[in-house]
């Protein structure tokens, strides 16, 4: 359910799968929560892929707004430079619970923190212009606000 692509042309999808494999910890992650109800709503590998990209281009330091069971989180660490770190804000005890297990489990726990509670409040607490890039991928009622907030968190030249 969630590796299913959308339908696209067959070349397009062999580029896309060749660009970068997917690391085997999260093609176990995807494998072993095939069957929660909300599979949907892991990220899939062609934005994942993205992600990395995003990473790589502007630097150490990403803002990621919604974990759920910290796939997105997991891609973009895979990308960072030694010293960087991924700052992951969510709501649900339970979902943050499953992602921080499996960040020690993966052993990218020192490059990713958890901040557990409503992503507007918590990105209050956090300093101004330290992130290179914010990704927003959250409660849709909630993306102009956090977009608000993300201008204040992504230096200038970032992305959102």
């Amino acid at each position: 359910m969630a590796l299913e692509r959308l339908s696209i042309d067959d070349t397009l999808a062999e580029y896309l799968d060749g660009l970068e494999a997917i690391p085997a910890h999260i093609a176990a992650r995807y494998e072993d929560l095939d069957d929660h109800p909300n599979a949907q709503m892991m990220t899939h590998p062609d934005v994942g892929r993205l992600l990395a990209l995003l990473v790589r281009l502007t630097g150490g330091a990403v803002i990621e707004i919604g974990t759920f069971v910290g796939i997105s989180a997991a891609w973009m660490a895979s990308a960072l430079p030694d010293g960087g770190r991924v700052d992951t804000l969510e709501i649900s005890g339970e979902h943050a619970d499953l992602a921080e297990r499996w960040f020690a489990d993966i052993g990218l726990s020192d490059r990713i923190s958890v901040h557990r509670g409503p992503a507007a409040a918590g990105m209050e607490r956090l300093p101004e212009r330290s992130y290179d890039l914010c990704y927003i991928d959250a409660d849709k009622p909630g993306y102009a606000g956090y977009l608000d907030r993300a201008a204040r968190l992504v230096r200038h030249g970032g992305a959102i």
